[in-house]
């Protein structure tokens, strides 16, 4: 069709681009996990122990980044002996530029102690149970006996079943529990649940 002949192109209405623009952002919805209190995560890690993060690395495989941690058991509760050094798989991280961030993993840091769930992977691989929470950072404090395990903040929105089966979000966790007395629940959790 001729340039003077063709039918005028039909443009949004103004108004239309303006209220698109002022519309708020609304963030992406967070991780959704099963939220597992303190004797599921005993009974379902394979190895309950405080460890020191000795390194952290952050490497590519294909288009993913992965993070190895490297901690050595300062105190075993269950499947792991005092001394022996693990290394824990957590997807994301950072590497050769690329960052990739997984909400609901958690993010540890070398020198730093903490409490941590671990399963088995194949082999002699391990993981973080349940992601970050089978981590809890721990924090010295000089008026508490051994310091604090912390409960991270989570970038997970954690749910239970409620009446009816229907998921419902999980009951907060407290912020931070003192050492020594958690630690004694872990290892008492232990022993019940090796009994025949």
């Amino acid at each position: 069709m001729p340039p003077a002949n063709r039918p005028p192109a039909r443009r949004p209405p103004v108004a239309a681009i303006v209220a698109c623009l002022l519309l708020p952002a609304v963030p992406a919805p967070a991780t959704t996990m099963l939220a597992a209190d303190t004797p599921d995560l005993v009974r379902l890690a394979d190895a309950v122990a405080v460890a020191d993060v000795v390194e952290v690395r952050s490497e590519r495989t294909g288009g993913t980044v992965v993070t190895r941690v490297e901690l050595r058991v300062s105190r075993s509760v269950k499947g792991l002996r005092e001394g022996e050094t693990v290394e824990v798989l957590v997807p994301g991280g950072e590497a050769d530029g690329w960052v990739q961030k997984v909400q609901g993993a958690p993010e540890p840091h070398a020198g730093e102690a903490a409490v941590v769930f671990l399963e088995r992977t194949g082999g002699r691989g391990w993981r973080f149970l349940l992601l970050e929470q089978g981590h809890l950072r721990v924090d010295a404090d000089a008026s508490v006996p051994g310091g604090w395990a912390v409960h991270r903040a989570r970038s997970a929105r954690l749910v239970r079943p409620g009446p009816g089966g229907a998921l419902e979000p999980a009951p907060a966790l407290p912020a931070k529990e003192p050492l020594e007395p958690y630690l004694r629940r872990l290892d008492a959790l232990a022993r019940e649940g090796s009994r025949p």
